[in-house]
């Protein structure tokens, strides 16, 4: 299975990519997280790409296209995997569509109010990146049920931010399902329902 997975900040993206890819067996590639771990570990280009995740914008291309070909040429890759948060505009599929093709586009659709509600009540583990929100919560306040680090409140989790993620979001990103349409590889799903019925229903359209 080689998927990508799509939707505004705030669908649950994350949430359903990690189930599905424990369901296909294939690894849940999310670029957020590799962009992050370039910062966490301060090299050359992760100080580059902390001043843009700051503001909530779009990561250069050619920084982007390095780390996702990187990663996809990874051993645990080479039978598939699901792709979340890449491509993000057409020059990124294009791009993708060079080195593997995806076989399923799948779009979870919330109505921006949801989005912006569900983020800014996100925090997000500094040490392994879990993620917290109104669907699950840590089982004490602040920290960390996997591996005990601090939460914190991204800075592109704040509202300003936000409102320039969805503002890109539907700016560039939706326009690639025009351009997977043709190829009859694109399913929509509402991202509103609770995540197990939401789970459910995606695995039963991919299989």
């Amino acid at each position: 299975m080689r998927l990508v997975i799509m939707g505004p900040p705030g669908s649950g993206k994350g949430t359903q990519a990690e189930t599905l890819a424990e369901h296909f067996k294939v690894p849940h590639i999310s670029v957020g997280d590799l962009l992050r771990q370039e910062v966490a570990d301060e090299t050359e280009v992760g100080k580059q790409i902390e001043s843009f995740l700051n503001k909530g914008e779009l990561i250069p291309h050619d920084i982007m296209h390095q780390i996702v070909a990187k990663r996809l040429d990874s051993p645990d890759a080479e039978n598939g995997w699901i792709l979340d948060g890449y491509p993000r505009d057409i020059d990124q599929a294009e791009f993708l569509d060079q080195i593997s093709e995806p076989e399923a586009v799948l779009v979870i659709d919330v109505p921006e109010e949801l989005s912006i509600e569900r983020i800014s009540k996100r925090r997000v583990c500094e040490k392994c990146h879990e993620v917290y929100g109104i669907n699950v919560k840590p089982k004490k306040d602040g920290v960390c049920d996997k591996c005990g680090d601090k939460l914190v409140h991204r800075d592109d989790d704040k509202p300003e931010a936000i409102k320039n993620r969805l503002e890109i979001y539907n700016d560039e990103t939706e326009p690639l399902i025009a351009y997977y349409q043709p190829r009859d590889i694109v399913f929509k799903v509402d991202g509103s329902k609770d995540i197990k019925t939401l789970n459910k229903e995606i695995i039963s359209i991919l299989d």
